[in-house]
């Protein structure tokens, strides 16, 4: 697993209390296909990934994006 996705693993423990490779996978994979940031939000949105969609998913995504685009 990268660099990316091992941080994309504990923010997944922060924001719902488990961890998961496939899935820091997957949305490392989805963060890479994304436009921007807001494109981004929305596909998590629409996947139903997190249950509680609050200001800490946003900011989540937000990093996750600017950690993949260069």
């Amino acid at each position: 697993m990268g660099d990316t996705a091992r941080w994309v693993g504990d923010q997944l423990y922060e924001l719902l209390g488990f961890s998961d490779k496939t899935t820091a996978e997957f949305l490392v994979g989805l963060a890479r296909k994304s436009t921007s940031e807001e494109n981004l939000i929305e596909k998590l949105k629409g996947a139903s990934a997190f249950p509680k969609f609050d200001v800490s998913v946003i900011d989540f995504a937000q990093q996750l994006y600017n950690r993949v685009s260069f």
